[in-house]
């Protein structure tokens, strides 16, 4: 749960809700980041979820599935091919690059 006490696929869902999409699943906060500011310096807003909580104690990123990299979903083509990643959404659970 993150401090809101919302759980990390609440948090998920209400960005789906809002048109934003999960394009990767990062296990360490600081490519998380790195692959973030990539997007931004392209001009597209790029939101990273439960990196606060792995930040502070690692041993989270299991449980919580990774730090989430999340776009609006009209970018989300243009953020994976910028990223290098294939077109599929990351599995649950599952880990990017």
């Amino acid at each position: 749960m993150c401090s809101t006490g919302l759980s990390a696929e609440k948090v998920g869902a209400m960005a789906e809700e809002a048109g934003m999409v999960v394009i990767a699943d990062y296990g360490n906060p600081v490519a998380a980041r790195l692959a973030k500011a990539r997007l931004e310096a392209e001009g597209i807003k790029a939101f990273l979820l439960n990196e606060n909580a792995i930040s502070v104690n690692p041993f989270y990123s299991p449980a919580l599935g990774g730090v989430k990299l999340v776009v609006a979903a009209r970018d989300a083509d243009r953020a994976r091919e910028l990223l290098g990643l294939s077109g599929e959404p990351p599995p649950p659970g599952g880990q990017s690059p």
